[in-house]
């Protein structure tokens, strides 16, 4: 069987150090998704976090204000912050549908449910085509 999965990301914008010292994000749908940072310009390389959430604003304000039980958003919270402090900048992208052809069938992924999401995420960690650093890989 042959299952493949067509998507885009789009650029929706910068992240930021407000004037609050908190991460400052583009305005986001509530939609589901996959989100993309890309850290670029302060060293050699340029590197990737991706994820998938069920609504996208949301996931935002979770990296904004991570909760003392979210590892992964208290992780990347401090990564972009030290990345921007030290005159890195953060792009923000998004993805809110893809297609998907299995066995000659083209639909399109329902990103309400998390096991499309996945599908999706994990393709975006293995697309990598500018062959950046994926944060989120051992």
């Amino acid at each position: 069987m042959r299952i493949c999965v067509d998507f885009d990301f789009e650029v929706v914008g910068a992240v930021l150090i407000g004037a609050d010292a908190k991460l400052r994000f583009p305005l986001l749908p509530t939609a589901p998704g996959v989100y993309r940072f890309r850290l670029l310009g302060h060293s050699d390389s340029t590197s990737a976090y991706i994820g998938e959430t069920d609504n996208l604003r949301r996931r935002a304000s979770h990296y904004r204000n991570p909760g003392p039980s979210q590892s992964t958003n208290i992780r990347m919270n401090g990564r972009i912050r030290s990345h921007l402090e030290r005159g890195g900048a953060v792009e923000l992208a998004t993805t809110t549908g893809a297609l998907v052809t299995v066995g000659g069938n083209r639909v399109p992924l329902d990103l309400s449910q998390k096991a499309h999401r996945l599908l999706l995420e994990n393709a975006a960690l293995i697309s990598n085509p500018k062959g950046e650093l994926i944060e989120n890989l051992p």
